[in-house]
């Protein structure tokens, strides 16, 4: 009996959305360039982290053109996860073609940019168990703490952030036991 109703709310709630977008006339969403952009985004993940979803399907049930706001949120926050994910596999992956390349004597080539972030990555130690909502937060917090830098490209902000949130540490000296 529950099966049909709330396949019946799903088609006109669906129903509803594509309306609402349609006379809406929204722009379609593009990737954040700027750390301006990158922080609404990744600010939207920390606000997900934090959402009671069971009010907000309530409220998008009362109002169908929260739906449109919901979806938009929620596809902001998962391209952020999604995002700073990335980055990190590849710092790790830099991390690994530095240390090969260092072995083999190969040298650094390319635009010097391109050189700069590749051995910025080198600082960088993410530890395991670190999650995308906990990544978003150092993100957000960080361009919160930088707004003069909101206007960078988001790839270098996000490499500044994590290394100031993740630098590595140099090894311990061991004491001499001679």
């Amino acid at each position: 009996m529950k099966t049909p109703a709330l396949a019946l709310f799903l088609v006109v709630l669906c129903w509803a959305v594509s309306a609402e977008a349609q006379s809406a006339h929204r722009s379609p969403l593009r990737a954040p360039q700027s750390g301006n952009e990158l922080l609404d985004w990744c600010n939207q993940a920390v606000r997900t982290q934090e959402t009671d979803w069971g009010l907000e399907a309530r409220r998008a049930a009362e109002d169908p053109r929260l739906v449109v706001e919901m979806m938009e949120n929620i596809m902001k926050s998962t391209w952020c996860a999604g995002y700073l994910s990335a980055i990190k596999d590849v710092i790790f992956i830099s991390q690994l073609n530095l240390s090969f390349a260092a072995k083999a004597g190969v040298k650094l080539t390319g635009p010097e940019e391109a050189q700069k972030l590749a051995l910025q990555t080198a600082f960088i130690c993410i530890p395991d168990g670190v999650s995308p909502g906990q990544l978003a937060r150092i993100v957000v917090k960080w361009l919160r703490e930088q707004p003069e830098s909101l206007h960078e490209p988001r790839s270098v902000l996000t490499l500044k952030a994590f290394t100031d949130a993740f630098p590595c540490q140099a090894p311990a000296n061991k004491p001499d036991n001679q």
